[in-house]
């Protein structure tokens, strides 16, 4: 198992959504459908998260304080189905990951490529354990701040759930809200886990980009002298090397052909990336429109509150929101700029050295990598630093306009 997706991959075994290899049929149609289950648990937990706010429509304080979650469940909702209804997809890229890793590793005389690599690996590993923390912390919080609440202030009637549903039951009973409180409890957890799966998944596919286009840029600054090894192992002769014509042809030709392999993983890359933004870019209007709305949100409660113990909650979530989106938007920078720069690795090369043919090649190159590779945004726009802004001005914008209404 590939090292960028050992532990995303992991989870979703966990969850039914992943197959096991050398399961029985039977086994992982049931996980599956569990998997299924636990999805189709969570819809109905967010349509009742809806009946909440029409219950409570025109109580903009509740609104404010309550609508940020459910927003952020129809967004976990809305990956989950492109996870499921591209799963072959997504599978297929895992294994274009693996087969390159085993390769790389297999390349004994070029450490600097298995470096490359390992450094990508351990990127994405970071980032994502960061935010695992932190979710886990969230978590934490949510499940448990109801009832230190409730021991604070001493009301214990209150019923105060984790996350604020409207129930076509009474919460009166006792036996009822101790089940409700786990249900919500079990249902925050599962919410979690598939959306940090998913983002860690398509995370570790931005990272394996970026570790895939600086060796290919290695790969390219490499080539003159690559021409050269494999010319002196053929002519045996290091006087007979780049002396006559006929070495001089034998040495473009194979400069030749390892242009051509740089070219294919080239084209190998853009097809990977394509593949990738065509899964991730529903997901991020979905997230840019929604995540926009939960700091607009969050600014208005701040705002209709004050500071006090109440904002815990949302100030946690406003920070993952913004660690969640800066991460999706640094990720498609850096892999806009890191693909630009083929075209410089190409012409800092002696390539003039190598005959017209080959230059030409080279020219149409660069030319190709001056076409960025990037992720967008339901095909609208690039996924880069500059459109991150670009949201937090639409959430300061949406939040100015609700303010005209207070």
């Amino acid at each position: 198992m590939n090292e960028f997706l050992r532990r995303t991959i992991k989870l979703y075994v966990w969850t039914g959504s992943w197959p096991i290899n050398g399961a029985p049929r039977l086994i992982e149609n049931l996980r599956y459908a569990a998997g299924l289950l636990i999805i189709i648990s969570i819809a109905i937990m967010n349509g009742f998260q809806y009946f909440d706010l029409y219950m409570h429509w025109g109580n903009w304080k509740h609104f404010a304080e309550k609508a940020y979650l459910f927003f952020a469940y129809t967004c976990v909702i809305g990956e989950t189905f492109v996870f499921y209804t591209r799963r072959e997809e997504i599978m297929s890229l895992s294994e274009e990951i693996t087969n390159y890793e085993n390769e790389i590793f297999l390349e004994k005389n070029d450490s600097e490529k298995v470096e490359l690599l390992r450094d990508g690996q351990r990127k994405s590993k970071f980032i994502n354990t960061f935010l695992w923390l932190f979710m886990f912390m969230i978590i934490v919080y949510m499940v448990t701040w109801p009832m230190i609440y409730m021991t604070i202030v001493g009301d214990y009637d209150s019923r105060i759930l984790p996350i604020p549903v409207q129930y076509p039951f009474s919460l009166n009973s006792t036996e009822n809200y101790a089940a409700v409180y786990l249900s919500d409890a079990m249902t925050e957890f599962l919410v979690t886990t598939h959306s940090l799966a998913f983002d860690s998944l398509f995370v570790a596919y931005i990272f394996f980009a970026l570790a895939r286009l600086k060796i290919l840029r290695h790969s390219i600054e490499q080539l003159p002298l690559t021409a050269q090894r494999k010319l002196m192992i053929l002519v045996k002769n290091r006087e007979d090397f780049i002396v006559t014509p006929v070495t001089r042809k034998t040495l473009e030709m194979i400069f030749q052909d390892e242009l051509k392999k740089c070219i294919q993983e080239h084209q190998r890359i853009i097809t990977f990336c394509k593949t990738v933004d065509s899964l991730l870019s529903p997901v991020l209007f979905g997230v840019f429109i929604t995540y926009s709305m939960i700091i607009c949100l969050l600014l208005f409660h701040l705002l209709m509150t004050g500071m006090s113990a109440d904002l815990l909650q949302p100030g946690q979530i406003l920070i993952f929101s913004l660690l969640t989106l800066f991460r999706y938007y640094w990720c498609g920078d850096e892999l806009t700029n890191e693909g630009l720069k083929i075209g410089e690795s190409v012409l800092g090369i002696n390539w003039y050295d190598f005959g017209n043919s080959n230059a030409k090649t080279i020219i149409s190159m660069v030319l190709r990598s001056q076409k960025p590779i990037y992720l967008t945004v339901g095909k609208f726009y690039m996924v880069t630093l500059e459109t991150y802004l670009s949201l937090l001005s639409s959430a300061y914008s949406y939040f100015a306009l609700m303010k005209q209404f207070m």
